[in-house]
């Protein structure tokens, strides 16, 4: 998954929809100081990512948005992601809120867009199915984490067993044993046959 643009509206700090990165080739870093929204940004993306819950929530709302409404007025929160992954795929996760009191708000539930090029042709495919099929969940576990010290995997064995599996032929690590002690024993007997004669 090779990201090209998120999009963020109403998330948090976030507030508005003028916040749109865009992300050129190579390393990407995101730099600021306290308060900025750095953390902010990651927790869209981990709210974006997480395809297990359908809930808005009021906490994800922007405060300064909330504060400006009028009771009766609605908008949405929403986190959009566009990128290529064989080929251009986008896809957008939001939800609506509207205040209904002085202090209260009625959220909705957040919905997936998803949108996919074949060939010419741009179609709306499930957004969650998008997102599970090309940032499965099991690589989530090791790349969504807000610092160094989250990644932990070097000091816990079952996930650091699961990664090795995953990405390496641990499994046929007793097969390749048996060909080294093959080998061994056949080099030994051409060393031996080399030293008689």
């Amino acid at each position: 998954m090779i990201i090209k643009e998120i999009r963020i509206k109403n998330f948090r700090s976030y507030y508005g929809d003028e916040n749109s990165f865009v992300f050129s080739d190579g390393l990407t870093l995101i730099l600021g100081d306290n308060g900025d929204g750095k953390t902010t940004f990651f927790e869209a993306l981990e709210w974006l990512f997480n395809t297990t819950s359908d809930n808005g929530s009021l906490y994800t709302i922007s405060e300064k948005r909330k504060s400006e409404m009028m009771i009766g007025d609605k908008d949405d929160v929403s986190v959009y992601i566009s990128f290529e992954h064989d080929g251009d795929k986008s896809v957008e996760k939001s939800f609506t809120f509207e205040k209904t009191s002085e202090t209260n708000f009625k959220v909705g539930s957040a919905t997936y867009k998803g949108y996919e090029s074949n060939g010419s042709e741009r179609e709306p495919v499930n957004g969650k199915l998008l997102i599970n099929r090309c940032y499965d969940a099991f690589i989530r576990n090791f790349s969504m984490f807000k610092g160094e010290n989250d990644l932990n995997v070097f000091d816990n064995a079952e996930s650091l067993k699961q990664l090795i599996d995953k990405f390496s032929e641990i499994s046929k690590f007793d097969t390749f044993v048996k060909y080294a002690e093959k080998f061994e024993d056949n080099a030994n007997k051409a060393l031996k046959s080399g030293a008689e004669k």
